[in-house]
């Protein structure tokens, strides 16, 4: 723009010294012509006096630039100055007599350039004087070479300042606060432009204001997401993701402007996002960092083309694995349901087709009873997991002793402990809770029952209820055979058996812990397990205060 400004300057001082120019030479035109005339009047009347005292000798004598002819009274020439030889000669004198009458004895006219004057004797002769005059041309030929010093000085002192005023034009407007416009500006002519821009900044701030809410309620929202979302263009750069997608792919893993496929490099991912950039949905599972997740890539389409896709990270680790429990627990109640139930079938139909002595009968249906037993324990225990998976009802919760419920329990296993020569002693207080009597007791038993079962001979098992800290503490302690370390964190789980023969022969359903888990979680106790191989097991429960 200062360029421009400069020459256009620049322009128009050329433009005005050259008007300039023309009016000055058109005013000195005007100026010197009626001096001219005066000067060739004058110069006649000189000159005509000096022929009247020193006739052609005066004439031959005189050195002049202006052409000198002197006639007689009739006409004809005594001296011509533009002849190299004086030669008399007739000549027209028609113009000049009457430049003569018009002026009285002298005269003046015009022929093309030339100004001729014309002056009568007293003799009657007449001299004429004729002399060139320059034009408003000749005066400017004339003139070229100061015209061009002073044009040439003229384009070096307009420069500096061209350059300044061009500067100094342009520098309000430098000077605009383009965010906050003073529509009262320096320049009346952009009061116009400037008030559009205010206005114009005042609805782009309320559309950025607008958006910015917008982004923050976005933000809000995903942030707070517990599943990953990512955004990718056409291009598979990521453009936006949340906290849980890094947490999801990796710390430093995504990375804004980068190729998603760069961040997980699994066939699968790689398959959905083109897929997704194809147009085709899709929904993977994954597995990253020992955790497994469902991807749902999804296309972006603008006006009918994809322009991106979104894809959304649902961490399934937690549903795998209760599917997987599911199916683990559907193999294990069936193969429990169908041990005892292949023993009763095989037993009757052996009966029913009289191939069992009669000796026999009676062991035979021993066997139906304890096989049928053990059905009847292992739906009862699969039916009070059932209950504490939905929720025991609030009315069934009572006040309690856990101290009362730990010595029914000692009482009624004290006989089955004496068989297996295992000692079982109960210690501690009373200790009041609110629970469901008959859930508490399942633990207890349960935990009592395998402390005897999987004792060694001359074995005890310590029951103890105490207060510590504010809380109510049982322990079961035995010293029976224990739990190999890498078996302990899932021998809470229904139908886990660290040792399959050795339960089978003992007998037991395998849910008991797992009851004991779910009923000390609908009380809101935790539950601790410490065992060494060879040295026994301890169990603690630690209940609220009532």
């Amino acid at each position: 723009m200062i360029k421009k400004i400069f020459r256009s300057i620049f322009l128009v001082s050329i433009v005005s010294f050259l008007c300039s120019m023309a009016v000055l030479l058109l005013v000195l035109y005007g100026y010197i012509r009626p001096v001219f005339i005066d000067a060739i009047i004058e110069e006649t009347k000189y000159i005509g006096a000096g022929v009247e005292l020193g006739g052609k000798p005066y004439l031959e004598k005189l050195q002049i630039d202006s052409t000198v002819i002197w006639t007689d009274t009739d006409g004809a020439v005594l001296f011509d100055s533009r002849l190299s030889m004086n030669q008399p000669h007739e000549i027209d004198w028609q113009e000049a007599g009457e430049a003569i009458e018009a002026g009285e004895g002298i005269g003046v006219w015009h022929t093309g350039q030339t100004i001729n004057c014309a002056l009568q004797l007293q003799d009657g002769s007449v001299l004429v004087i004729s002399q060139e005059q320059s034009g408003a041309w000749g005066i400017a030929r004339n003139m070229f070479g100061p015209i061009l010093i002073v044009f040439a000085l003229l384009l070096v002192l307009s420069i500096g300042p061209s350059i300044v005023l061009s500067k100094k034009i342009v520098q309000p407007i430098h000077n605009i606060d383009i965010e906050n416009p003073n529509v009262h500006a320096d320049y009346a002519e952009l009061s116009p432009l400037l008030q559009r821009i205010n206005r114009q900044n005042k609805l782009i701030q309320r559309q950025m204001d607008d958006l910015r809410s917008r982004q923050e309620e976005f933000l809000t929202i995903t942030e707070n997401m517990s599943e990953g979302l990512i955004l990718i263009d056409n291009k598979m750069q990521v453009l936006s993701y949340n906290s849980s997608a890094a947490s999801q792919l990796g710390p430093g893993n995504l990375t804004y402007g980068k190729s998603i496929l760069s961040m997980h490099r699994s066939k699968a991912f790689s398959r959905a996002v083109h897929g997704a950039l194809s147009g085709e949905r899709s929904a993977p599972v994954l597995e990253s960092g020992g955790r497994i997740y469902q991807l749902f890539a999804s296309p972006v389409a603008v006006e009918g083309s994809v322009s991106g896709a979104v894809l959304l990270i649902l961490d399934v680790t937690e549903k795998e694995q209760r599917d997987a429990m599911r199916r683990e627990f559907t193999s294990n109640v069936s193969h429990e349901l169908k041990t005892p139930l292949t023993s009763i079938y095989g037993i009757s139909d052996m009966m029913m087709n009289g191939i069992v002595k009669p000796q026999d009968i009676e062991g035979f249906a021993k066997n139906i009873h304890d096989e049928s037993g053990r059905l009847i324990a292992l739906i009862d225990d699969i039916l009070r997991l059932s209950q504490l998976d939905e929720g025991a009802p609030e009315s069934q919760q009572e006040d309690t002793d856990l101290f009362h419920i730990a010595a029914d329990i000692v009482k009624r296993l004290n006989q089955v402990a004496k068989k297996k020569d295992v000692t079982l002693t109960l210690s501690g207080e009373p200790a009041p809770l609110r629970g469901i009597p008959s859930i508490l007791s399942e633990m207890v038993y349960n935990l009592c029952d395998n402390g005897i079962k999987y004792n060694r001979e001359g074995g005890r098992v310590q029951v103890d209820v105490s207060h510590q800290g504010g809380q109510i503490v049982l322990t079961v302690q035995d010293t029976g055979i224990g739990i190999p370390l890498e078996h302990q964190d899932r021998v809470f789980e229904r139908f886990y058996r660290v040792d399959k023969s050795h339960s089978k022969a003992i007998g037991g359903t395998g849910l008991g812990l797992s009851i004991v888990k779910h009923g000390a979680a609908y009380h809101g106790a935790q539950v601790s397990l410490s065992s060494r191989e060879g040295e026994g097991t301890t169990v603690q429960i630690r209940f609220g205060m009532k």
